[in-house]
């Protein structure tokens, strides 16, 4: 588990490399489900790109919020689907709802290549959705989420997942 957790950091610390290393950045209005824009944020990604892995965002956080395993892993890869078996599911649904509450808005944060996160609203705090997807943006190879919450709860008890 605790294998697990450091590699969801070591991708945490990756994606920050990389927004920090961006030589050319274009900027796009992201937008909220409502489709109001709320801020210019950094995007890569085409439009058409953003609107499949959108899709993908939704149904995690939706399947996380409803309880749904089956929705939540909609669109994971089978090594992903492995990692993220319904018991870690349950576990990891539990954990994100006593410490950021219900998932209620995203937009769009960052792109690059197949990396994409989102500031994401839940009821208590903001949280940050990472998705690692494969080359052809057809399904999630890995997930993350960080918050201040998180992080807080993490830093004193890292085998929340056991």
């Amino acid at each position: 588990m605790k294998k697990r957790i450091l590699l969801i950091l070591l991708v945490i610390a990756l994606l920050l490399f990389t927004y920090g290393c961006k030589k050319e950045e274009k900027q796009a209005v992201a937008k909220e489900i409502t489709g109001e824009a709320i801020s210019i944020k950094t995007v890569e990604a085409a439009p058409e790109d953003i609107k499949i892995v959108d899709g993908k965002a939704e149904s995690i956080l939706n399947g996380l919020n409803s309880g749904d395993y089956a929705l939540f892993s909609t669109d994971f890869s089978d090594t992903a689907r492995q990692s993220f078996d319904e018991a870690y599911f349950n576990k990891l649904r539990k954990f994100v709802k006593d410490n950021s509450g219900d998932y209620v808005a995203k937009a769009i944060a960052m792109s690059k290549g197949s990396i994409f996160t989102y500031d994401c609203q839940f009821s208590k705090e903001s949280v940050l959705l990472g998705l690692v997807l494969n080359s052809d943006l057809s399904k999630v190879e890995s997930l993350y989420l960080d918050s201040a919450n998180m992080r807080e709860i993490l830093s004193h008890q890292l085998d929340f997942a056991k």
